[in-house]
């Protein structure tokens, strides 16, 4: 039986005791404080690439730590070691109790807290955003964890250094967005870029993938980008290590 907002609860979150282990782990939380808001969990998008590593023993942070500067992973310095308690990328969860102004029960939130059954969020610490009434809420666990952009959080905004990847790739129209890259991120990304209107989005990848792109795709179209023939003009150059920084 679920507890009561006013009461302690224990929470559980899957994680990876050793490699090849999935395990539940559990701990035991109070009710929210002042400022605070409980959660119970909705939906979780688990991943089957970053997350499966971890699995797998196969991250590189399990081996390696991130070094920012250099833009490459330094070994021998692990950042991360089993048992890894939480794992997770974007969670869907609905208010259950709120001590925060601008939330109220039953509202739906889309978050990052990991594969947990429930959290106690705070909204100067924690990504809470309010999903639409009128919108499936399984799509709260798509936005923020694809990549780092920030139309993936907002769903207006596009990259500032879209219109300069324009002109380098010979797209004359103001409005025109372009991206770099074809995977799942960046087809998200064209589909924003539409949404908030573009004339035209171009999305730039090695792959000959256009004719896959879904039907009804009438403003977007597939550029194909020769091995080495990314543009250093675009900002982009080889860091140390190898990789590339934008």
């Amino acid at each position: 039986m679920p507890a009561l907002p006013d009461q302690p609860r224990r929470i559980r979150s899957l994680g990876v005791e050793r490699p090849g282990a999935p395990f539940i782990f559990a701990y035991d939380e109070g009710p929210a404080g002042d400022g605070q808001l409980r959660l119970d969990l909705m939906f979780s998008g688990i991943s089957a690439g970053t997350e499966l590593t971890f699995l797998k023993g196969t991250n590189p942070y399990l081996h390696s730590r991130w070094d920012a500067g250099q833009g490459v992973f330094v070994e021998g310095e692990p950042s991360a070691r089993f048992p890894v308690n939480f794992l997770g990328y974007m969670e869907v969860a609905r208010v259950i109790d709120t001590r925060a102004p601008g939330f109220a029960d039953g509202d739906v939130l889309a978050t990052t807290f990991g594969h947990k059954t429930g959290h106690t969020a705070h909204p100067d610490h924690d990504l809470l955003l309010h999903l639409p009434g009128d919108m499936d809420p399984m799509l709260g666990s798509l936005p923020r964890r694809w990549g780092r952009l920030r139309p993936m959080a907002s769903c207006m905004p596009i990259p500032w250094n879209s219109a300069h990847m324009c002109r380098i790739w010979g797209l004359a129209s103001p409005d025109a967005r372009c991206w770099s890259g074809g995977g799942t991120v960046g087809l998200f990304c064209a589909l924003f870029a539409r949404r908030a209107g573009a004339s035209e989005v171009v999305v730039v990848d090695r792959r000959t993938g256009g004719a896959a792109l879904p039907t009804g795709w009438a403003l977007t179209r597939w550029m194909r980008m020769p091995p080495g023939a990314m543009p250093r003009r675009a900002g982009i150059r080889p860091s140390v290590g190898g990789g590339l920084r934008w």
